[in-house]
């Protein structure tokens, strides 16, 4: 279900309110609830009926239209950068032709918001970062990347 096309801070607050509604208050048959930037993915099992299912979340989102979302919660997580803890933040100092020190000191200072958790059990999709850090993804990506690690790929973070 999609919500927009677009990525913002508007519409994922009025996400995390509909998954928020929906853990409380479960639709029968939704076996997972997947968020996305600006969507929702339900997974129905095998015996839900689909039509049922999107009119039991139109009515949903029908109720929830002036409930405020949950209640945020600042979690603060310690980074190191460069040398053997950031092989690509001299790429990062090529594209935005900030010093180490501005990189580090803009990036330590974001207040970011996690849209959703990823392609990677509990790497957390980051939205809010300071847009002169931009730096184009690589053109073919590691193989491994060490637990812990923190991406910078186009106008996010990770």
């Amino acid at each position: 279900m999609e919500l927009d096309h677009k990525i913002s801070e508007t519409k994922q607050k009025k996400l995390f309110t509909l998954i928020t509604h929906l853990l409380h208050n479960p639709i029968r048959g939704v076996v997972n609830i997947h968020p996305g930037y600006s969507s929702i993915l339900l997974t129905l099992d095998k015996t839900t009926n689909i039509d049922d299912a999107i009119r039991a979340v139109e009515n949903i989102l029908n109720l929830i239209q002036n409930i405020e979302p949950p209640e945020e919660k600042l979690v603060e997580v310690p980074v190191l950068y460069g040398g053997n803890y950031g092989k690509d933040l001299q790429r990062v100092v090529q594209f935005s032709k900030l010093s180490e020190s501005d990189i580090i000191q803009r990036h330590q200072t974001g207040n970011y918001l996690v849209y959703f958790l990823g392609f990677s059990p509990g790497f957390p999709y980051l939205g809010g970062m300071d847009q002169d850090l931009t730096t184009p993804r690589k053109q073919t990506p590691r193989k491994r990347v060490p637990q812990g690690s923190v991406a910078i790929a186009g106008g996010q973070t990770g």
